[in-house]
Order: C-alpha cells, then structure tokens, then sequence
C-alpha cells in the first residue's frame, strides 16, 4: 500500500474485523478516508477516530452500495475500493 497519502479509498464494511484493521492501516498512511458500515453510532465513532468520511450502508442493497460510492467519488474523490463485505443467501 505504499504510495497512497493523499488519495481517496473508500473501505466498505470497515467498523470492525478486517476492514477495521484495514481502515486503521489505510488512516496510519494518510489516504483520505471514507468507510461504511451497518450500524449508524458505529460509522460514527470509526469516522471521528480516524478522521474519515462514513456512511451507514446496508450492502443487501445494491443501489444503496452504487450511490454511496457516487456519492463519495463526487464528494472526496475515488482512488482505491476495499469491498469488505457480503451477504449469504438464506435457503430455508
């Protein structure tokens, strides 16, 4: 990841696991940072301690995941896209 300070990536499902430590890492190097979660008070906490752009998101929607996108490429800028999260289909 060397080379990145200063540039725009958007971590999708980054307020805990992997793409918590991944967000972590991104914020150490100095990108400019946006990251997005399913709990609202949690995009909120992750985004102030690490000074990023958050949104909540609910990736079983994909033009939820589209416009968040847009919306921080417009806003920020886009660079690099982690998508570190996923749903799995419940066959009952």
């Amino acid at each position: 990841m060397a080379g990145l300070k200063g540039l725009p990536v958007l971590v999708i499902g980054a307020t805990r696991g992997i793409g918590l430590a991944i967000a972590r890492e991104l914020s150490r190097q100095g990108v400019r940072l946006g990251l997005t979660g399913r709990d609202p008070d949690r995009v909120a906490r992750t985004a102030s301690e690490l000074g990023a752009w958050g949104r909540a998101l609910d990736v079983r929607h994909p033009e939820a995941v589209a416009e968040t996108v847009e919306r921080f490429a417009k806003e920020v800028g886009l660079y690099g896209l982690v998508y570190n999260a996923g749903v799995s289909p419940v066959f009952a």
